[in-house]
């Protein structure tokens, strides 16, 4: 019989009440008891008892007071999924400190979310490893730039950065918390007053500390050692000398001195020291011979012992001594440039003027022995039998130009030099083989010979189409200032060019044309009081004057950036030109302000890489930062002027200094066209001339062979001279597939360079305002065109490709410009492909008089006449006649144009006779 329980405990009485329901003697109880019972069962259905939970992973679940107490016991609520658990499979995650808000770190997470939860705190650790490495970070590199890690402060996370385990120290460099394992003190072999407690990261940095430690404290230990009794400012060792200690022992390795050898005392004159043999030099060797000692340094008046730490310092010394001189001695020079024009500008008419006191050296006699020598060689070839001269030419010929050089008796003695020069600039045209390279050249020539003269009028034409007029004030000041741009600087002393210059107005101020190095051009400054104008010449490249400087200058041709210490301009620029300009503006520096201030406007000239740094410095003047620009409201004073100059920046750069520089270009002239896109063009078009050109080859080599044969036997004509003359027809511009020649007149005229030229490498090119001086119908024409255009961005080999760089040409061709008469009428020119197979003036083929006979070299032995303009054989085209309407001097024309008559002058004759004998 089940029993009321007397305590409050709900379990207790919900098991009484369930034994009571389900005893059948429950009725015998007594009245009251029932009634108690029933008001706690009554009392238990009126309470609001939570609803029936289940576990979602097991589905377990209770009812009553057990599932009541249970829930309340045992299920949890996930914090990601928030669903209830039981213990089960709900267990308690410990999250990172700040991975949860409310700064929660332990939670219960079910087994489906926790792959969720790690991940949280995989991130939350990641997030937090990287902030304290952008820390570390941040302070590291503040402490390299500094050089002190005084101000690095230590991270407050108590936990390694290494391994998560709990930090006993920090870096002293970046902060970050180490434990045991991973602070060490770095580093090991310097004393422990120099160690530092740094991170793996950081040991760079501790070792770098050390040494530089350790190097300071020696050099200052030697410096003051070596110059602690110095009593003179003046640079350089001077003072007593060091007071020589007279100690017992080594002061480096403590050994004790005797008299026996190997322990006798020695002196260091630097620092005065007692130190061993050994210690002294370092080398055991120098206990031999002492006389042969190399530790010495002339200190005072001789040379002396110096020990191994006191060497160098004393070396360093000595040439800081010498450097200082020279430091001074170019100080007063760029002075005295200063001084000079400050003199002219206060009096301009008692300036004193250069006097010749040319003083005639050894060297000098030496050097002009040599040339006669050479020239003498050169003069006396000629008079050798034709067997010796052909082996002279020969042996030269293959000697530098190889194997295959034998070739080069086909092509002119000036094609033949400019294969030598372009050699030299392009890496990509030694790559060739050198017979690909000497066919490839010889038949290219006669192909792109073959291409200008089908389309005589295709420069007017291009000209008109992408360019402009050439203003005739801009010709007038082209031609002024050729004098003193392109020839007179090449003088080599003052006198000769303060000559010239006094013919033209100007007065030659101050100069430096007897020192000229690499990168160090030479210059004359000339100055006009009467319209203001200072103009600074820079000579271009002089192989003798320089000896060999200059060269070093141009083949320094690697493309070189260029920024102002303040990042507003930029530029890509020849490296050697560049270095050039940088120098030359720091050594006038001083005389360009004073010029600028005094109202000056300054014009910047030069010829070939005088042009170039006359560009550059041009640039440097109107855009330099750090004391390279003018001052400030002057730096339109500067303009430039360069003749035959280079490429030398880049396209954009090129095109930006339009307002203030302007390049000459004269026709053919292949400097302005040398750049790694055009050598690399001329290296693809060589190679494919050479791989379809070995018909001809073999044909012409044939044709040698059989002259040879015959003992070179002499070519007459054959032919008779045609009556009717053929009319000479307008020239079409050249279209692809027209001959067999099609990969060179396919893009021979077009307007811009192809888009691919410019991937070898970062091309450059001529800047500012470019005249192109270009040939039409046998005449020249002039006029503005873009730097970007075909005929500049391609080179031509042609026998005029460096006898247009000159300075007399550049004047010449100005000069036909200026006083080419409006009215003229140009000749029409006969195209190569319309002339058909024999000469109109002696009826021969036009090939006769050569040996090589091939289709490709043809046009070798062929040439416009200037005055008819008909094609003609070189041979009927020996003479020279002046055609004034075009401004022509001397040009070549056929025989039947140097020899016309007038008929009608010969039917007057009778009548011309008569009249003389008629008395007066």
């Amino acid at each position: 019989m089940a029993t009321i329980p007397s305590s409050d405990d709900p379990e207790e009485v919900a098991e009484a009440a369930e034994t009571i329901e389900g005893d059948a003697t429950a009725a015998m109880l007594p009245a009251s008891s029932r009634v108690g019972m029933q008001k706690i069962l009554d009392y238990t259905s009126s309470m609001n008892w939570p609803k029936r939970r289940e576990c979602p992973a097991c589905e377990k679940a209770e009812d009553g007071f057990n599932r009541f107490l249970q829930t309340l016991a045992f299920l949890q609520e996930c914090l990601l999924c928030n669903q209830r658990f039981c213990s089960e499979h709900a267990q308690p995650f410990d999250f990172p400190a700040g991975a949860l808000p409310d700064n929660i770190s332990r939670a219960y997470v079910c087994a489906a979310c926790r792959p969720q939860a790690e991940h949280i705190a995989a991130d939350h650790k990641d997030c937090l490893r990287q902030t304290r490495q952008i820390r570390a970070m941040a302070q590291r590199q503040k402490a390299l730039h500094t050089g002190c890690h005084h101000q690095s402060r230590p991270e407050t996370t108590k936990f390694c950065i290494e391994c998560d385990a709990a930090s006993t120290a920090s870096c002293e460099v970046c902060g970050l918390s180490l434990c045991s394992l991973h602070a060490e003190l770095h580093p090991s072999d310097v004393g422990k007053a120099r160690r530092l407690s740094v991170c793996s990261e950081c040991r760079g940095y501790a070792s770098a500390r050390a040494a530089a430690c350790t190097a300071v404290r020696a050099a200052r230990a030697a410096f003051f050692s070596a110059c602690l009794a110095a009593s003179t400012p003046r640079l350089g060792i001077y003072g007593p000398a060091a007071t020589l200690e007279e100690a017992v022992d080594c002061a480096a390795c403590g050994l004790v001195f005797t008299k026996l050898p190997g322990s006798l005392r020695h002196h260091c004159r630097a620092c005065g020291r007692s130190l061993c043999a050994v210690c002294l030099c370092g080398v055991a060797g120098c206990l031999v011979n002492v006389a042969r000692c190399p530790h010495k340094a002339r200190l005072y008046d001789k040379e002396e012992r110096i020990c191994k730490d006191c060497l160098h310092v004393a070396t360093a010394r000595v040439h800081a001594r010498t450097a200082a001189s020279a430091v001074v001695d170019t100080a007063c020079k760029y002075a005295d440039h200063c001084l000079r024009v400050s003199a002219f500008l206060e009096d301009p008419e008692a300036f004193p003027l250069y006097e010749a006191n040319r003083v005639d050296t050894v060297q000098e006699k030496l050097w002009r022995a040599g040339g006669f020598a050479v020239e003498g060689a050169r003069r006396a070839a000629p008079l050798l039998s034709l067997p010796w001269a052909l082996g002279v030419r020969a042996v030269d010929v293959v000697w530098n130009y190889g194997q295959y050089g034998i070739l080069g008796f086909l092509l002119r003695e000036e094609i033949m030099q400019g294969i030598k020069t372009l050699l030299s600039f392009s890496s990509a045209l030694q790559d060739i083989p050198p017979k690909d390279l000497l066919v490839g050249i010889l038949y290219l020539s006669a192909e792109q010979r073959k291409a200008v003269r089908d389309a005589p009028d295709e420069n007017r034409r291009l000209a008109s189409q992408v360019g402009k007029p050439v203003p005739p004030e801009l010709l007038q000041a082209l031609i002024s200032m050729a004098l003193i741009g392109t020839y007179a600087p090449y003088h080599e002393t003052p006198f000769e060019v303060q000559r010239f210059a006094l013919q033209q107005n100007w007065r030659l101020v101050t100069e430096r044309l007897s020192e000229s190095w690499k990168h160090k051009p030479a210059w004359a400054l000339f100055l006009s009081s009467e319209h203001r104008t200072a103009a600074l010449s820079i000579r271009g490249t002089d192989v003798e004057q320089s000896r060999g400087g200059d060269l070093f200058t141009d083949f320094d041709a690697v493309p070189a950036k260029y920024e102002t210490s303040d990042g507003s301009a930029t530029l890509m620029a020849h490296s050697g030109v560049l270095a050039a300009a940088v120098a030359l503006e720091a050594e006038l520096r001083p005389t360009l302000r004073t010029l600028a201030t005094a109202g000056y406007r300054i014009v910047l000239t030069g010829h070939s890489l005088g042009g170039g740094v006359a560009a550059l410095l041009t640039w440097l003047l109107r855009h330099g930062t750090g004391g390279e620009r003018l001052p400030r409201g002057r730096e339109g004073q500067a303009f430039g002027i360069g003749y035959a100059m280079p490429s030398i920046v880049d396209r954009t750069t090129a095109e930006e200094m339009k307002p203030f520089f302007t390049s000459v270009v004269n026709s053919m002239d292949v400097v302005p066209r040398l750049s790694n896109g055009t050598l690399a063009q001329l290296g693809s078009e060589i190679r494919a001339c050479a791989e379809e050109s070995g018909a001809a080859l073999d044909e012409d080599v044939q044709h040698y062979v059989e002259r040879l044969t015959s003992v070179w036997a002499p070519r007459f004509r054959d032919g008779t001279p045609l009556r009717d003359l053929p009319h000479a027809k307008p020239a079409s511009p050249a279209k692809p597939g027209r001959s067999p020649d099609s990969h060179i007149a396919h893009d021979a005229w077009t307007a811009e360079a192809p888009d691919g030229m410019d991937d070898v490498m970062e091309d450059l090119y001529v800047p500012g305002n470019i005249v192109w001086i270009h040939r039409v119908c046998g005449h020249l024409e002039a006029a503005l065109v873009p730097c970007g255009i075909r005929p500049l961005r391609r080179l031509v080999l042609d026998k005029r490709m460096f006898a247009d760089h000159t300075a007399q040409a550049i004047h010449q061709a100005l000069l036909a410009v200026q006083s080419k008469r409006p009215s003229a009428t140009d000749v029409a020119w006969q195209r190569f492909a319309d002339a058909g197979e024999r000469c109109p003036c002696c009826g021969s083929r036009y090939e006769w008089m050569n040996t090589a006979r091939s289709g490709k070299m043809r046009c070798h032995a062929m040439t416009n006449c200037r005055m008819c303009g008909l094609v003609v054989c070189l041979g009927c085209a020996t003479s020279r006649r002046s055609i004034p309407e075009l401004c022509i001097d001397s040009a070549r024309v056929c025989d039947r144009c140097a020899w016309r008559c007038d008929g009608s002058s010969l039917q007057s004759l009778p009548a011309i006779f008569q009249s003389l004998a008629a008395p007066a």
